[in-house]
């Protein structure tokens, strides 16, 4: 069986690995820190075959009158920062698919 997982490694003989679970709870912070957003569905978490980074396929939900532009660049960063934060990597791809107003 595959573990969907990234593994980093911090030094001499040292690594630790990140679930999708993990991947999973950081993008639902995001959402909870970016306003005028909601998460549509379940992300979409997918991993290289190294296991050495991820990219994210996420629809998404935007209030009314808010400045489409602004909000997908605020969550894109909050995301980006998130996983830089703990893989010291930026995420592969990152994909938010716009399916409509809340």
């Amino acid at each position: 069986m595959i573990m969907n997982l990234v593994t980093t490694n911090c030094g001499l003989n040292l690594s630790y690995s990140i679930t999708e679970n993990v991947f999973s709870q950081l993008i639902d912070q995001c959402f909870e820190e970016v306003k005028n957003v909601k998460l549509a569905n379940e992300a979409r978490i997918s991993f290289d075959k190294e296991q050495t980074n991820v990219a994210f396929v996420i629809d998404i939900k935007i209030k009314k009158g808010s400045g489409l532009q602004q909000v997908i660049e605020n969550l894109t960063q909050e995301l980006e920062s998130r996983c830089l934060g703990l893989l010291d990597i930026k995420p592969r791809s990152i994909r938010l698919c716009f399916v409509g107003y809340y």
